[in-house]
């Protein structure tokens, strides 16, 4: 997912420096007289159709960042399991239907977690194993459209 993505970002990077290079070279060349102590600026106008098709490019290849909704703290339970889960923003619904509020805490086992798209996780004292992959205290982590567990930067 990640690679098409970075791909059709890549592609239309591409056009637009295409389009930008066709523009700038069709366009006349500014002329001036120059002597060493003066500096010239000149400006390039973009013909409109050119400065939407990149101004479109640029809207949709951008995505706005959103803030999660969901924020979740996992850490190690007194015994391992169950871990101990902290609703720390919004309402968290467990795979058994319950909704736990912000500020909510409980033990849970793992097959208890769901994996909403784009809620984050934060991995609390003393590291945790999760899907099969072992986590430090601090992690920070999103659920991306896949369902998939991404170290979030920041």
């Amino acid at each position: 997912m990640k690679k098409e993505k970075l791909l059709r970002l890549a592609g239309l990077i591409g056009a637009m420096f295409v389009l930008l290079a066709c523009s700038v070279f069709s366009s006349a060349a500014p002329t001036a007289s120059v002597t060493p102590t003066e500096v010239v600026t000149s400006t390039v106008e973009l013909p409109a159709s050119t400065a939407t098709a990149i101004a479109i490019a640029i809207a949709t290849s951008i995505p706005a960042v959103q803030e999660p909704t969901i924020v979740i703290r996992l850490g190690p339970g007194k015994f391992a399991q169950p871990i101990w889960l902290e609703v720390l923003t919004g309402e968290y619904k467990l795979t058994n239907g319950v909704t736990l509020l912000t500020g909510s805490a409980i033990g849970v086992y793992t097959e208890s977690l769901t994996f909403p798209s784009g809620m984050a996780i934060e991995i609390g004292d003393g590291g945790l194993e999760l899907m099969g992959v072992s986590y430090d205290a601090g992690t920070q982590l999103i659920v991306d459209s896949s369902g998939n567990l991404v170290t979030r930067a920041g």
